[in-house]
């Protein structure tokens, strides 16, 4: 499945179980933390098509990308 659609499509599903068994079970996670974990979620969810071009290569490097921008110049954080 070189596409990826079907493994973004499944992992979505697969993050909002889990995240509405967390909400509702243990804790509620804020509005970032949400965004954090489908974010990672849908990363992990592509993650077998990472070694071939697709669209869930151009997926997986775009989300790395944002996620370790936001973490650099927004939180602040990892700095060398």
């Amino acid at each position: 499945m070189a596409g990826g659609k079907g493994h973004l499509i499944g992992g979505f599903i697969f993050i909002l179980v889990l995240l509405h068994t967390i909400a509702h079970y243990f804790y509620r996670p804020s509005l970032l933390d949400l965004v954090m974990y489908i974010a990672i979620g849908l990363m992990f969810a592509v993650w077998p098509d990472v070694d071939i071009k697709s669209i869930g290569q151009k997926f997986f490097y775009t989300v790395f990308f944002l996620v370790d921008l936001f973490y650099r110049t927004i939180l602040k954080q990892f700095q060398t």
